[in-house]
C-alpha cells in the first residue's frame, strides 16, 4: 500500500545512515583499502575515491529525486542532508579507529583505512569535519544533476563511467594498444590528465548518441497498436523470466565464468596482462583455472611458462602457493584436449552411437595422453569411419554433442584427473 506521507528530511537521514551503513561494511571487508591501490587518474583519482564518493552520490541523487516530487524546494536540503550523513558515518568509522583497537573483530580497519577514508593529509576531527562536508557539496552535485537535461545527463553518467573502466583496465588495454595510444592515454598508474578528457569527452557523445536512439526506439514502441505493443512488452518479458530461470542452473551453486581464446599462441600472448589486471582487484575467494593443451611442447617447459606468469602478477599458484594460499592452477591436456574424449569413450558413443564401443580396448588408445601422431587427429578418423563428420571434425559441435554425456568420475586420462581433482577440491572450498 502507497503511503500519500510527505517526503521529509527525517527520511532523508534515515537513507543517508543506510548509505554511511554500506560504506562502512565495504571498507571493513577491505575493499576500500584494496581499491586505493588502483589508479584511476594518475596522482589525482583512486577506485577507493570512485568507491567512497560515487556512493555517497548515489545517496543523495536518489533523495534528491524522492524529495522533489512533494516539494522542490526540499530537494537540495534532503539531498545535501543525505550525502552529508552517509559521509559522516564513514567519518565517525576514521575517529573510532583512531580511538579504539577495532582489529580484534574487524582485521582492516587499520590507521591506514582510517587515513584512506579521511581526505587529502587531514585527520582527526578536522578530517572528519571536512569528509562530512564533502558528502553535502556531493548532494549539491545530485541536486544541480536534476536540471540537467536527460540526454545529457546520460552523456556525463557515461563519460564518467568510461574514464573509471578505462583506469581499471589499464593492464589489459596496455599490451593491445600501439605504443603512442598508450603513452597518450597513460602513465605508470592511471590515465593522464588529457587521456582521462579524452575518453570522457568521447563516451559522452557516444553515450549522447545512444540515448537519442533509445529515446526512438521508445517511441517507436509507444507508436505501435497497442495489442502489438502488449505482445512486443510480453517477448521482452519472457525473454527476461528465461534468462533468469536458466542462469541459476547452469551455474549452480559456485558461480564460475569461462575466457576462451582463438588460438593457445593468443593465450600465451595474452595471459600475462589479463593476471597483472586480475591482481588489482581479485576477491581473496577466487580462482583462475589456466587449462591449456600440450601439442608438440615440452610439458615441464610450458608448466614453467604459465607459472612464471602468474609469478610476475604476484599471484600465487598451486604449485608454488604463498602460506599454503594460492589464486592461480595451471592444468595441461596432454596432449589435446581430445584425449580426454578417449578417456571417457561412452560419453562419445552416447552423442554418436555408429563409433564401436570397443577403441578404448585398442592398444595405441588404451592410454589417452599418449596417442601417437595426435589426439584430435586419431579422434576425427575414428569418427569419420563411423560416418561422421566426412569434410572434417567440427570440434565446437562434438564439444556440444560429447560433454552433456561425460562423467567427471569415469574419465581414464590423467590430465582429466588432475584437472578433477583440484575443481573437486575447489568446489569443496
Amino acid at each position: 500500500m502507497k503511503s500519500d506521507r510527505p517526503f521529509t528530511l527525517v527520511d532523508a537521514a534515515k537513507l543517508g545512515l543506510y548509505g554511511g551503513i554500506s560504506a562502512i561494511l565495504i571498507s571493513l571487508v577491505g575493499m576500500t583499502a584494496a581499491f586505493a591501490k588502483t589508479a584511476i587518474i594518475a596522482d589525482l583519482l583512486t577506485m577507493a575515491q570512485v568507491l567512497i564518493y560515487g556512493l555517497a552520490f548515489m545517496v543523495g541523487f536518489v533523495v534528491v529525486g524522492r524529495a522533489a516530487r512533494g516539494s522542490r524546494g526540499l530537494a537540495l536540503p534532503a539531498g545535501a542532508l543525505a550525502s552529508a550523513v552517509t559521509m559522516l558515518s564513514l567519518s565517525l568509522l576514521a575517529l573510532l579507529i583512531g580511538a579504539v583497537n577495532l582489529r580484534t573483530i574487524f582485521t582492516n580497519a587499520t590507521a591506514e583505512l582510517a587515513n584512506l577514508i579521511l581526505p587529502g593529509e587531514t585527520s582527526g576531527l578536522a578530517g572528519a569535519l571536512l569528509l562530512t562536508g564533502a558528502g553535502a557539496a556531493v548532494g549539491l552535485v545530485a541536486w544541480l544533476l536534476t536540471f540537467v537535461p536527460t540526454r545529457i545527463r546520460n552523456g556525463l553518467f557515461g563519460g564518467i563511467a568510461a574514464v573509471v573502466l578505462f583506469g581499471l583496465m589499464q593492464d589489459v588495454l596496455v599490451p593491445i594498444l600501439p605504443k603512442s595510444v598508450d603513452d597518450f592515454l597513460f602513465e605508470s598508474k592511471g590515465l593522464t590528465w588529457v587521456g582521462a578528457v579524452v575518453v570522457f569527452v568521447l563516451f559522452f557523445i557516444l553515450s549522447y548518441l545512444y540515448a537519442m536512439r533509445s529515446q526512438v526506439r521508445i517511441s517507436r514502441l509507444d507508436k505501435l497498436p497497442p495489442q502489438q505493443r502488449q505482445i512486443a512488452r510480453f517477448a521482452f518479458t519472457l525473454v527476461a523470466l528465461i534468462i533468469l530461470t536458466l542462469l541459476p542452473r547452469i551455474l549452480g551453486e559456485k558461480s564460475f565464468e569461462i575466457f576462451s581464446f582463438r588460438s593457445k599462441d593468443e593465450l600465451l600472448q595474452q595471459l600475462p596482462a589479463r593476471l597483472k589486471g586480475y591482481a588489482t582487484w581479485l576477491p581473496g575467494t577466487y580462482r583462475i583455472v589456466v587449462v591449456v593443451d600440450r601439442d608438440d611442447d615440452d610439458c615441464h617447459r610450458l608448466k614453467a611458462q604459465l607459472e612464471s606468469f602468474a609469478v610476475a602478477a604476484n599471484l600465487p599458484t598451486r604449485s608454488h602457493p604463498n602460506q599454503g594460499r594460492f589464486v592461480i592452477v595451471n592444468r595441461i591436456a596432454i596432449e589435446e584436449l581430445e584425449a580426454w574424449y578417449f578417456g571417457d569413450w561412452k560419453a562419445v558413443c552416447a552423442a554418436y552411437p555408429r563409433v564401436p564401443s570397443n577403441v578404448p580396448r585398442k592398444q595405441s588408445y588404451r592410454d589417452p595422453d599418449t596417442i601417437a601422431g595426435g589426439a584430435w587427429e586419431a579422434f576425427e578418423r575414428v569418427l569419420q569411419r563411423a560416418g561422421y563428420f566426412k569434410t572434417g571434425l567440427r570440434k565446437i559441435e562434438a564439444a556440444e554433442a560429447i560433454a552433456p554425456h561425460i562423467e567427471y568420475n569415469r574419465n581414464s586420462s590423467h590430465s582429466f584427473q588432475v584437472l578433477r581433482d583440484v575443481l573437486v577440491e575447489l568446489a569443496a572450498a
